[in-house]
């Protein structure tokens, strides 16, 4: 499939060049945000303000460790966003009262005058940049948009970026405003029921991973999420056959830097899965050379039943069928072959 002509005529004569482990990150960014950042808005909302709100540990390579698993715990970073309001909304803060990091009491203080004020849906944004570049500056004209034309909150969050806080860290930062957004939604004026997740790129990984992890876990429902353009793992980089097409650094990223910035963010997750393919393939060899057949927990049960191979178990309501020592019965009766 060829390039859009626009796309086409954007990307002509830009050929990209992978500068990552050739320049240092910092001067990376540096030089991108000269590029994208917005510093003249131009889209008009009713209000936009800066602060920073609780986050969570990071460093648990074993597993995400979250706010709402541990309550009261000391968070040792702070996530910064900017909150967006649409022109029609009453809710705009006093910036006497709105300080540049949010906590409980600061919040609660103003819930009263919110309390009978519409509640408006709000879109958690998470901007793209392979994980590693972009910020909440650089996808200003974008939530200025989403909050004037859907007329609802914008949240842009400033998650942090690899390679100096590789995953789980955005997944942390993701985790933490949503349950930190549910939890203050009253004083937000926002209805809870319309939480939304909105990415690009990178950042609707993140949407599409905080979903299903949110269910997961019993966390805040998701009302809605909007993706655009995801990079979502589906299909390796090596075999993907845009990347083979187009990876040669005229559109977009170029395949090797697509492969570093996986690699930043992810750390040896290639090494990772083939261990656990491996691992995978070695039980179900070995059930098959012990004469097993299992499901799940090695297990098939009716009403408490179980079925097995030698020395399994067929049950009915308790009941129980045996094969060398094994049991039959119904409802509880049981008889007995070679010595059941």
């Amino acid at each position: 499939m060829a390039l859009d002509p626009q796309v086409a005529a954007h990307y002509g004569g830009r050929k990209q060049e992978n500068v990552l482990g050739v320049l240092p990150i910092e001067q990376i960014r540096a030089a991108v945000d000269q590029i994208y950042n917005d510093e003249n808005p131009t889209v008009e909302v009713g209000e936009v303000r800066d602060f920073r709100i609780p986050g969570g540990e990071s460093g648990k390579a074993s597993g995400l460790k979250m706010p709402a698993d541990e309550p009261g715990m000391t968070c040792n970073n702070e996530i910064p966003v900017r909150l967006y309001r649409p022109l029609d909304s009453a809710h705009t803060l006093d910036s006497a009262h709105a300080p540049d990091r949010a906590q409980s009491g600061d919040i609660s203080r103003r819930s009263q005058d919110r309390a009978n004020a519409q509640a408006f849906p709000i879109i958690l944004y998470f901007h793209g940049g392979a994980f590693m570049i972009h910020n909440i500056a650089s996808h200003d004209s974008i939530c200025r948009r989403l909050a004037r034309d859907c007329k609802c909150l914008v949240l842009s969050v400033g998650y942090r970026l690899a390679p100096e806080h590789p995953y789980p860290a955005a997944m942390e930062d993701a985790w933490a405003v949503l349950n930190w957004v549910s939890a203050h939604a009253s004083e937000l004026g926002v209805d809870p029921e319309k939480i939304c997740t909105a990415g690009d790129s990178s950042g609707a990984n993140i949407c599409a991973a905080l979903n299903w992890f949110s269910m997961d876990h019993g966390g805040p429902q998701i009302a809605a999420q909007f993706l655009y353009y995801g990079t979502y793992g589906s299909v390796p980089i090596e075999e993907s056959p845009t990347v083979a097409a187009y990876g040669n650094g005229d559109y977009v990223l170029p395949r090797e830097m697509l492969l570093a910035a996986r690699k930043f963010y992810a750390g040896d997750i290639d090494e990772k899965m083939a261990a656990e393919q491996q691992a995978h393939e070695v039980v179900s060899q070995n059930r098959k050379s012990s004469g097993q057949i299992s499901v799940d927990s090695s297990q098939i049960g009716m009403n408490g039943g179980q079925i097995g191979m030698n020395g399994g178990q067929i049950g009915m309501n308790g009941g129980q069928i045996g094969m060398n020592g094994g049991q039959i019965g119904m409802n509880g009766g049981q008889i007995g072959m070679n010595g059941g």
